[in-house]
């Protein structure tokens, strides 16, 4: 049984219910896409956090000692991929997802449990 904001659901990882596979397909929405512009990205980094905030991208990148690619954060111009800030991590962390809020940003590491 599993329970979200106190309901409960029962799953008895039985495969028969009162649905079949198509009514439950037909009831979940598709969604496309389409490309309208491609942007230049500097192909060495390993992007694990990506936030656009004031015409900026904001790109916290991953990697650590031994690895081919470095942690950073960096302040990326969108129309030329030109990093305008950068700040390394050290060797000993592994960059992951990023944040905003407050004008300040937040990145976090992977199993080391620490954030900047």
């Amino acid at each position: 049984m599993f329970s979200c904001n106190g309901s409960s659901v029962e799953n008895n990882d039985n495969p028969v219910n009162n649905s079949t596979n198509s009514e439950v397909s037909s009831a979940l929405p598709v969604y496309t896409y389409e490309i309208v512009k491609e942007y230049k990205h500097d192909k060495d980094a390993f992007t694990q956090g990506l936030v656009f905030h004031n015409g900026f991208l904001y790109e916290g990148t991953g990697g650590k000692k031994g690895d081919e690619f470095d942690s950073s954060l960096r302040k990326v111009e969108i129309e030329t991929g030109k990093v305008l800030q950068k700040f390394d991590l050290s060797d000993d962390y592994f960059g992951e997802g990023i944040a905003i809020l407050n004008d300040k940003i937040y990145q976090l590491t992977w199993q080391e449990g620490v954030a900047f």
